[in-house]
């Protein structure tokens, strides 16, 4: 909460109307207006903004999660094929992976575009209701993008490869 100091006019004492002291005026709100950027804070800042804030603290989460698992395949503490009886990806074109890795991509492309985009959305001044429709719009547009750019990476990765050998 910022506060402005304002002269009290109100007419009483000696002064005859002139200011006697200083009320403190408050302004509410979140103190960030958007399209606006506050001293000290940077491209990191808007970065961690981004990435904990909605929409992009969804991927952020399910990011903590991913890393986590592959910090857990690292020490040998999980397979990455844990998953693969339990989710068959081939009816979502993501097939052929490892359900793990397949959703890793997914995963870490669409919070790289929701944090992308919320960074671009906040900077553009945008606000109230059209605010709050680009945000669900980003979520749904960076799913789709995370989807698209891990099922052509998997697809990619198991196209036939043509040696040179003759």
């Amino acid at each position: 909460m910022r506060q402005t100091l304002r002269p009290r006019q109100d007419g009483s004492g000696r002064n005859g109307g002139q200011p006697r002291c200083r009320i403190p005026e408050t302004r509410t709100g979140t103190g960030v207006e958007p399209g606006v950027q506050r001293e000290g804070d940077g491209a990191m800042g808007e970065l961690i903004t981004a990435a904990a804030s909605f929409p992009g603290l969804v991927f952020s989460s399910a990011l903590v999660v991913a890393v986590g698992f592959w910090l857990l395949v690292a020490v040998g503490a999980a397979d990455r094929h844990t998953f693969d009886a339990d989710i068959d990806l081939r009816a979502a074109g993501l097939g052929g992976a490892p359900v793990a890795v397949a959703l890793t991509l997914a995963i870490s492309v669409a919070w790289l575009v929701c944090v992308g985009g919320a960074v671009l959305l906040e900077r553009s001044g945008v606000l109230g209701v059209a605010h709050a429709a680009l945000q669900l719009a980003l979520l749904c547009a960076a799913s789709a993008v995370g989807w698209a750019a891990a099922r052509a990476l998997i697809a990619a990765s198991a196209a036939p490869r043509s040696g040179g050998s003759a």
